[in-house]
């Protein structure tokens, strides 16, 4: 008789015929039980939403201080998205004099991607928003919000030269015609929000650098991205049929008749 397994009890029956006889013996041996896949929902970074992600490896690091008695323990695993297969880690780390485990992923849960257009960027403010995005990503806020006031400052000069001060160059770009008025102002606040990071250790919050980054990102699109997009567009449109408009000859004005007419004046000379 052939093995035979059991799959609800996961193991397998065989049978031995015993020398010469019709009875046999019954033998059940255990089979290596198989884990069910570990999966849980984690943010992935490439399809930025919540998926579902597949546990790949498990390694768990530990020890203690057996004279002041601490004790810890990092666990690290290894995701891999069902979506988009990208691959995530996340440590957790115990330490028995700290209550709360402190939990990192590597790389961090992006909050903001970088535009779509990046690519049609001046190569070194290209390199800058890049840089921006990782300190983002990394959480390091007021490095990001440096950045933007760097990028700012890069792209403005690149495009009308340098005259001395932040205000000045707004200035001129004003004049030139790149930005109208409310564009000064919202990145004189921009600015100003990098600057209090540079010189007033200002720490922003994530809502504070993505309106930074709004502020930023509109006028770099405004300049470098839309005035390309706005030729090809009005070359893509088909024009307006022009319509010959007849050209009307105004009809002369008729003299007024006065009726009767008035008496001629007479002159006595006499």
């Amino acid at each position: 008789m052939r093995p035979v397994p059991l799959i609800g009890n996961e193991c397998i029956v065989e049978a031995r015929p015993l020398g010469g006889g019709g009875n046999c013996i019954l033998s059940v041996s255990a089979m290596p039980t198989q884990r069910p896949p570990h999966i849980e929902r984690l943010h992935c970074n490439s399809c930025r939403i919540t998926t579902k992600h597949l546990l790949l490896k498990t390694h768990i690091d530990s020890g203690s201080d057996e004279e002041r008695g601490f004790r810890w323990q990092t666990k690290s695993e290894m995701f891999e998205c069902c979506g988009c297969s990208s691959v995530l880690l996340r440590q957790v780390h115990h330490f028995s004099e700290d209550p709360d485990p402190q939990i990192t992923f590597f790389p961090p849960p992006a909050s903001r991607w970088l535009p779509p257009w990046q690519w049609s960027l001046p190569s070194k403010t290209r390199g800058l928003l890049g840089q921006v995005y990782r300190a983002l990503q990394a959480e390091s806020l007021s490095l990001a919000m440096m950045g933007a006031r760097a990028i700012l400052d890069t792209a403005i000069i690149d495009t009308v030269t340098d005259h001395g001060t932040f205000g000045k160059n707004l200035q001129a770009m004003k004049d030139k015609g790149y930005l109208s008025e409310k564009n000064c102002e919202y990145l004189e606040v921009a600015f100003d929000a990098g600057s209090a990071s540079v010189h007033r250790s200002h720490n922003p919050d994530l809502d504070q650098i993505n309106t930074a980054m709004d502020i930023v990102e509109n006028m770099l699109q405004s300049l470098f991205v839309l005035e390309k997009k706005a030729k090809a567009l009005k070359g893509a449109v088909p024009q307006r049929p022009r319509v010959a408009i007849a050209k009307t000859v105004p009809a002369p004005r008729s003299r007024k008749t006065i009726w009767p007419p008035s008496p001629l004046r007479t002159t006595n000379c006499g």
